[in-house]
């Protein structure tokens, strides 16, 4: 079908990259980011374009209201989008992944952005424009197993959250002052009772070095997080490698109506990438 075009990578290069490497490749008013395994439904697709095409948002998102899945992986998703908006600003909307429809005006400047590391349902938060959730059950996947691997889901989160805010490293700061002054006391404590032969002196030291030596490791980790982040950054290499591709043709839809009362052709492209 000559309607549909495709970006083939030299090899995997992750899910982030692969989505840049899509938006690299368009050229239509809006696009459609879907993953391929069908678990955000492609029925919703047409409420999100008519959204746009009446001009309501330049972005329009699933939000998750319910999904299926492993209780844990779902209490995990729930705390880790809470956590992320007590630390990030602006806020990025609770629930939502990477299904939406953008226009032209939001996966522009996205794809313009030279960072390495990427969280794009954080970069698309932080571009702005009016943005538009519409609620949605997520089924399990129509076939095959989940590719995010937990430590990948891990890396993810660490990435997002590391690409838009320093509070972990101000939370590091905060406990080292807290350790600090917490240690002044106990230390304290420890030579009060030592004289009234209450306490072994080496015992109590020894429980006091542990917990000094866990919370410096603790900051060197937060730290060590930010700095291997640097490094990829400074390495300058392309976020991806094409093999080959070939360009869709775009089907010309209802005029688009916009605030300033000037029509544009509406030609959302879905594109879709496996997770």
């Amino acid at each position: 079908d000559a309607r549909f075009g495709y970006v083939r990578l030299s090899r995997n290069f992750g899910h982030q990259a692969a989505i840049a490497a899509a938006l690299d490749h368009v050229t239509t008013d809006a696009v459609v980011i879907i993953d391929g395994d069908l678990q955000d439904p492609p029925e919703f697709i047409l409420q999100m374009v008519d959204i746009w095409r009446m001009g309501e948002a330049e972005v329009v998102y699933g939000k998750r209201a319910s999904r299926s899945g492993h209780l844990l992986k779902r209490f995990c998703y729930s705390v880790f989008y809470r956590l992320f908006n007590m630390m990030v600003n602006p806020k990025m909307p609770l629930d939502a992944g990477d299904f939406a429809l953008m226009d032209r005006q939001v996966y522009e400047p996205l794809r313009q952005f030279p960072e390495r590391v990427r969280f794009l349902r954080g970069l698309r938060s932080w571009v702005g424009f009016r943005q538009i959730g519409i609620p949605y059950h997520r089924p399990e996947r129509f076939a095959g197993s989940p590719k995010y691997s937990w430590k990948q889901l891990y890396y993810l989160a660490t990435d997002g959250l590391a690409s838009f805010s320093v509070a972990p490293l101000r939370i590091a700061q905060f406990l080292a002052f807290l350790w600090f002054f917490a240690s002044l006391v106990f230390l304290g404590w420890i030579i009060t009772t030592k004289r009234a032969g209450q306490i072994d002196a080496v015992l109590a030291l020894t429980i006091l070095l542990g917990f000094s030596m866990s919370m410096l490791f603790f900051c060197i980790y937060i730290l060590g997080a930010y700095i291997s982040r640097m490094y990829m950054e400074t390495k300058h290499r392309p976020l991806y490698v094409t093999a080959d591709h070939a360009p869709g043709i775009a089907v010309t839809s209802r005029f688009r109506q916009t605030n300033s009362f000037r029509s544009q052709s509406g030609t959302p492209t879905k594109l879709m990438s496996k997770e």
